[in-house]
């Protein structure tokens, strides 16, 4: 684990996250850039880097989100921040997330906790963090920079070009490398845009709904003993169906099939 308890200063701050990049699609431009300047009013002390990844149109989720993550970082960076252009971000929210990140893992850290029955569960039971290869969701979603190549290179080899979800590709990569992505609950952001969607999405997910009943922008964390918490997590463990996202060639390779690599087909 990192541990950097009571160090606050800008050079280590960097050295955990050196940029915020938004997610911004056009129908939500003016969404993007206000959110920007919102987080630009908690950056500036840090040093930190606020960034709009815009899609006019062309690129869809997927296509964003991999523009976003090969955007360039400052030296030393240790997690690359993503957030989307549709969520409340509170004041003290960076001031939280800095200071969490001084003992959490170099593994992918999530501040959004998502409407599930574990995240419930975790709320009752007082766990702070869950830990997880697949039950999370990327609205802010902190990605270690030394996993963005193997990520990147695992879904071109692995996942259909064709699939457009992030965070579905994110979970099968976990799952296949025994990653862990530790989550925090409550979260510290909300996803406003629940009902909202600009994928045609509905506002809820079967029972749950598409923003967070578990968001708490007045908790405390700065006397969490937040080693405790990230060595005893809960954790929840769902395996994800792949096969809907696995490209031609690894399925292929799965069930020894016959593969014309050039023609890219069975």
């Amino acid at each position: 684990m990192v541990s950097q308890k009571g160090d606050s200063s800008v050079e280590n701050e960097v050295r955990a996250i050196s940029t915020i990049i938004i997610l911004n699609h056009f129908k939500r431009k003016k969404e993007g850039l206000a959110l920007k300047k919102l987080i630009e009013k908690q950056t500036d002390k840090h040093g930190i880097d606020v960034k709009i990844s815009f899609d006019a149109g062309g690129l869809g989720v997927w296509g964003n989100y991999q523009q976003a993550l090969q955007m360039d970082s400052k030296e030393n960076e240790v997690w690359r921040m993503i957030i989307q252009d549709d969520m409340l971000f509170p004041r003290q929210a960076l001031d939280k997330i800095l200071h969490i990140l001084k003992f959490a893992p170099e593994d992918p850290v999530s501040f959004y906790a998502p409407t599930n029955k574990a995240y419930k569960e975790a709320v009752r039971t007082q766990h702070r963090i869950i830990k997880t290869h697949t039950n999370f969701w990327t609205q802010c979603f902190l990605m270690p920079t030394n996993l963005v190549a193997p990520f990147l290179s695992f879904c071109e080899e692995n996942v259909s070009h064709e699939y457009p979800y992030e965070d579905r590709r994110l979970c099968l990569f976990l799952q296949e490398h025994d990653i862990h992505a530790w989550c925090v609950v409550p979260g510290l952001v909300q996803h406003l845009g629940g009902f909202r969607s600009v994928m045609g999405f509905p506002g809820k997910v079967g029972k749950y709904f598409r923003y967070s009943n578990y968001f708490n922008p007045r908790q405390e964390v700065f006397n969490e003993d937040w080693t405790y918490q990230f060595d005893n997590p809960m954790l929840s463990n769902v395996s994800i169906d792949k096969s809907k996202m696995l490209g031609k060639k690894v399925m292929a390779k799965l069930y020894g099939w016959d593969f014309d690599e050039k023609k890219e087909r069975l």
